[in-house]
């Protein structure tokens, strides 16, 4: 590398301001070339002749291409951390020239000379830091110098080539990414694809690229817009449906776009040490060999999806992976996503992954088995490779037992939570094709403070037709700042009745509460759920939108069909839990007109048909409106009926049952908030006055036992609730990042998947009661 002087510095300072003059540029820069005495034909020549340093070609590559020095400036670098404590900063290009280190100027630099050496024939250069045992061998060099020579037969093809590998990452430069959002609204998760966006509609945003002749420039495009990484192929993140663009470039564009990549994945590791390529070893190039004969046969009209099975039992026979057995493409993907380079490893990877819950691996196996073709959306997870090498290296580092299972594992978790909040964020976009979801800050974050990964929401947001995933801290509620209830006796009424306002899970919880007030004196004249006239979760075998009827009921009261008295041998639609209860009590299910689109008369018939099941029941001084999870926390603030505001049945509900506290005494009730909630829950419970009762170590053994009883403790696949099983978590002591024992089939539902993990809290133990007006007021919806 050449050292800092007053010439060079000049040189650098120069260049940057003929950068900074687009209109200027070509003059300024010709007067550069005479005082330096290189030309752009020159560098070509030289290019690859072995007769021209290292140190003197980086300085021509930064005075020709001044497009390098955009990647001096901020940039969304590549996440992966791991390995970082080796860098050899001083022999850093970066360094070098301008006094600190600039991560994508280095990995950029590197790949470029990483062509260079295997031009030039320089074998031991660009394998002189690699381990002995897996070093790139002479014969692996020679067929990737082959590859390069004929497919880089002129100085035309080659400054294309450099100009590619220069400009390449100008799609991370935060500068670049923020103007071209401003002028042309250009978003993307993947950078390739802002790069690719960008030239078609600003070329000059690259001075390289914008003095290449047309067909240079449409051969970089033609690879750019064929959204296809070699890398991500090779390490299993990318899936098939990736594929299908690739095979429509004619054959130079094809083999020009993957010898780009094959370059730029040497360079990979530039900024951990730049004299020579860390990546390119024999096992990176056999991965190389290997994808490229396989994506070879595109070129024959071999169906994309074969193709990529194909190569994938082609990596799963490297690793010694049994391609015969059924989890074959499972074991194959997430060895790859480990970088595993053998049996010892693949067997961990598979120890892990079997050892995971149930539902965690039915995610990821459903997930890692999506093609993309003619099956829906495949989820493409950009940087889970560095997510999982960051885990190691920050185990590893903190000096953990078992740091490469556990960070694993860790890592797995991780990977099924964004599966899920995934297929959340799909449910409703139909078609097939690839849905990429960048998880850089998640990554990073892998990296830097692990801990994030147990504590923290995973939050989607949508960036171009993919998404971008982050962090999010998730708001607990502290238990502590609220006035505590001794026990239940002093809450108003002594024939009561509870009221699940939203159905479901809030029906089952509601019973459970009966049952705490009949342990502690209260008479509960009956339990009352309230749900959507059409069903809106999965069940049995119906749809979901369904016709909500009951079969083998009590009867209808007063002949309103909305008001249906429930026997514990009843069945209905779609999940249907209001019998569990009704084999103590009486249990009825009011029916929330949903075919009715005036608010007002639906929240009037709501109040109707619950004051006729409280008759049926013999009357009560007191109702309870329980709701579980939290949502009925949210703002009202959008409206009653609003998109936006707590569920717009939840919020109907508790509006008619205010319009029956004038005869009652009505009280809401919040059971394991947490768990659906909005991050300000603690600061809506404040404003509602709420008070906190915990139950005791003998009330919480048993309405563990109940729900045993009830099978609705996750062994029985027709008998679940959501909250009802985070609140069982709560009441075991079981805090922290949960996965819950929910019907796998409705986890992997792809029309209606169910949040199967998340943080349980210490508060999600205890049970909020609130007067149903302060609730309100606290929501910001005035009765």
């Amino acid at each position: 590398m050449f050292p800092i002087n007053f010439k060079n510095l000049t040189l650098i300072l120069s260049v940057i301001f003929c950068s900074g003059t687009r209109a200027s540029t070509p003059e300024c820069f010709w007067d550069l070339k005479i005082a330096i005495g290189a030309s752009m034909n020159e560098l070509l020549a030289d290019f690859g002749s072995g007769t021209v340093s290292d140190s003197e070609m980086i300085r021509r590559l930064v005075i020709l291409y001044p497009d390098l020095l955009k990647l001096t400036g901020s940039v969304n670098a590549t996440p992966e951390t791991a390995g970082l404590a080796t860098i050899n900063s001083a022999q850093s290009p970066s360094k070098q020239l301008f006094g600190t280190v600039h991560t994508e100027f280095d990995r950029t630099m590197v790949g470029i000379l990483a062509m260079k050496w295997t031009l030039e024939g320089n074998y031991n250069q660009i394998s002189k830091i690699q381990k002995p045992e897996i070093r790139l061998t002479q014969k692996s060099f020679s067929a990737m110098r082959e590859l390069a020579q004929k497919n880089l037969s002129g100085p035309g093809d080659l400054n294309a080539m450099i100009t590619y590998m220069v400009i390449n990452d100008l799609g991370k430069v935060k500068s670049v990414v923020a103007d071209l959002k401003q002028k042309f609204n250009i978003e993307d998760p993947d950078h390739d694809v802002i790069l690719w966006k960008a030239l078609v509609n600003d070329p000059s945003i690259s001075t390289a690229f914008l003095k290449l002749p047309a067909d240079s420039q449409k051969k970089i495009l033609a690879g750019l817009e064929s959204r296809f990484s070699l890398p991500q192929f090779i390490q299993g993140e990318n899936v098939a449906g990736s594929l299908p663009p690739l095979a429509k470039l004619n054959e130079t564009d094809f083999y020009f776009h993957l010898l780009h990549a094959v370059f730029d994945l040497a360079g990979a590791a530039g900024h951990v040490n730049p004299d020579g390529s860390v990546v390119m070893t024999e096992v990176t190039y056999a991965g190389v060999e290997s994808a490229l004969e396989k994506l070879n046969l595109l070129r024959q009209g071999v169906a994309p999806a074969e193709v990529y099975t194909s190569f994938m039992k082609a990596r799963a026979q490297k690793l010694e992976i049994d391609t015969t057995a059924n989890d074959w493409l499972i074991s194959t993907r997430l060895s790859l996503l480990f970088r595993a380079t053998g049996p010892t490893e693949v067997k961990l990877v598979k120890e892990v992954f079997a050892s995971l819950p149930v539902n965690a691996r039915a995610i990821i196996e459903k997930e890692l088995s999506a093609y993309g073709i003619d099956d829906g959306f495949s989820v493409l997870v950009y940087y889970a490779p560095a997510l999982i090498a960051n885990l190691r290296g920050a185990f590893k580092q903190a000096n953990i037992a078992n740091s490469d299972k556990e960070a694993l594992e860790l890592g797995l978790i991780t990977l099924a939570r964004i599966f899920q909040e995934s297929r959340v964020y799909l449910k409703k976009r139909s078609g097939s094709g690839v849905f990429t979801v960048n998880i850089e800050s998640i990554a990073a974050a892998a990296g830097k403070d692990f801990s994030q990964l147990r504590t923290k929401n995973i939050k989607l947001k949508a960036v171009g037709l993919g998404s971008s995933a982050e962090l999010v801290e998730k708001t607990a509620i502290d238990a502590a700042i609220f006035p505590k209830l001794a026990d239940l006796r002093n809450l108003p009424g002594k024939r009561i009745a509870v009221v699940g306002i939203g159905g479901g899970s809030d029906g089952i919880q509601a019973a459970m509460l009966g049952k705490l007030f009949e342990a502690q004196g209260k008479d509960v004249a009956c339990v009352v759920s309230v749900r959507t006239s059409t069903t809106g979760s999965q069940g049995g075998k119906t749809a979901i939108g369904s016709a909500r009827t009951v079969q083998n009921h009590g009867g209808f009261v007063n002949g309103d069909t909305g008001v249906v008295r429930i026997k514990s041998d009843s069945t209905g639609e779609g999940r249907f839990v209001e019998n569990i209860p009704a084999e103590e009590k009486k249990v009825f299910l009011v029916l929330d007109p949903d075919e009715t689109s005036d608010p007002i008369l639906r929240r009037q018939t709501i109040m109707s048909r619950i004051q006729s099941a409280l008759a049926e029941s013999g009357g009560v001084d007191a109702i309870y409106a329980v709701d579980t999870g939290g949502d009925a926390l949210y703002s009202a603030s959008t409206g009653l009926d609003g998109a936006k505001a707590t569920p717009d049945q939840d919020l109907r509900v508790l509006a008619a049952l205010h319009g029956l506290s004038s005869k009652y005494q009505v009280m809401s009730v919040e059971i394991a908030a947490g768990v659906d909630s909005p991050k300000n829950a603690e600061t809506v419970l404040t404003a509602a006055k709420a008070q906190y009762y915990e139950p005791t170590t003998t009330e919480s053994a048993g309405i563990l036992d109940q729900y045993i009883a009830w099978r609705m403790d996750g062994t029985d696949e027709e008998r679940y609730g959501k909250t009802p099983l985070a609140w069982q978590a709560a009441l075991r002591g079981q805090f922290g990042m949960q996965v819950l024992p929910l019907p796998t089939r409705i986890v992997i539902d792809p029309k209606n998947p169910w949040i199967t993990i998340f943080r349980i809290d210490p508060s999600m133990r205890g049970i909020f009661f609130m007067n149903i007006e302060d609730h309100l007021k606290a929501i910001g919806f005035q009765p």
